[in-house]
């Protein structure tokens, strides 16, 4: 993506940034900024999981790989992340209203 705007400074330092070219006040100068910004900066990654469970075979998942591969996976792309792991929820906790729902 390239873009241009105009910083408008004076000797106090920025005052504004427009798109277009400015009006400027006594001792405003304008800067034209003209930035070439590579469209990979605005793409946010998709984090998918997909597990299969054979019923002939129970599966323990470990919770703390999962916290680590998605934390290095989102690493991977330049984002800087904190991957907090949840208590489990309790199925039979009231609902916002006060009612109890329980789980099949």
């Amino acid at each position: 993506m390239k873009t241009t705007c105009y910083l408008v400074v004076d000797r106090r330092g920025a005052q504004r940034i427009t798109k277009t070219v400015p009006s400027r006040r006594t001792g405003e100068i304008a800067v034209k900024l003209e930035m070439e910004i590579d469209d990979s900066l605005f793409r946010i990654p998709t984090v998918s999981v997909a597990i299969k469970v054979d019923e002939a075979r129970p599966v323990e998942i470990s919770l703390g790989n999962v916290a680590v591969r998605v934390h290095d996976a989102l690493a991977a792309v330049g984002i800087r992340a904190e991957v907090l792991e949840l208590e489990p929820k309790d199925d039979n906790a009231p609902t916002p209203d006060g009612e109890m729902v329980p789980h099949p």
